[in-house]
């Protein structure tokens, strides 16, 4: 009777060690599940991010001068974007450049900076002209264009002051329904600029050339 129930005996206890052993694996297997989690969303974030990516730098960073400034064209950057009312444009004279766009389109941006190289402070008000982007195509572009190839805005609408041996970043915005702004030899045209005590044009502009 005794040889019988030895190895009964030993039989439940084999069973019992042995699932023991199954519930702490299947906990261990579970943690490691678990732990696995914040890898798979760091990774699919980061996926994201790259395809979201739509804009393009071009860093260019040329300047040109006459005896008044020192104009450097710094980058032109375009980025497909969607039609919405958060984005406005100058558009002078009631003209409405949305309406020439699709939904989406592709905003160009142009970055410029200005510097009056004279001792003298430059009264921004007093104008003779337009700032005028001329792009690699030979496009001639004014905030007063009323078609996609002549229409750019101009940021800020209006400099107040250019203080004596400073720097005033502008901005050239253009419009497109297709990625094909040509940045290849742009031409940016400055006003001349006259003083409250005279009519005379007292600081010239001009037109200035980045060939690239």
């Amino acid at each position: 009777m005794k040889k019988i129930v030895i190895p009964i005996v030993t039989g439940i206890v084999a069973l019992i060690i042995g699932v023991i052993i199954g519930i702490k694996t299947a906990h261990v297997y579970n943690e490691d599940q678990h732990s696995e989690q914040p890898v798979t969303v760091k990774s699919k974030s980061t996926t994201k991010s790259e395809n979201n990516s739509s804009t393009k730098t071009i860093q260019i960073n040329k300047t040109a001068s006459n005896d008044v400034w020192n104009v450097t064209l710094d980058n032109v950057k375009t980025e497909k974007v969607e039609k919405s009312d958060n984005k406005s444009y100058t558009a002078v004279n009631d003209f409405d450049v949305k309406k020439l766009i699709s939904n989406e389109y592709y905003e160009t941006t142009i970055e410029v900076t200005l510097e009056n190289k004279t001792d003298k402070d430059i009264d921004g008000s007093y104008i003779d002209g337009d700032y005028t982007l001329i792009d690699g195509d030979g496009n001639s572009r004014t905030d007063g264009g009323t078609t996609l190839i002549s229409y750019t805005d101009v940021r800020p609408l209006g400099i107040e002051k250019f203080p004596s041996k400073s720097k005033t970043k502008i901005q050239f915005i253009v419009l497109s329904d297709k990625d094909n702004f040509n940045s290849k030899d742009i031409r940016i045209s400055v006003p001349d600029f006259s003083t409250p005590d005279t009519s005379d044009d007292s600081f010239k502009g001009g037109t200035f050339s980045f060939e690239n």
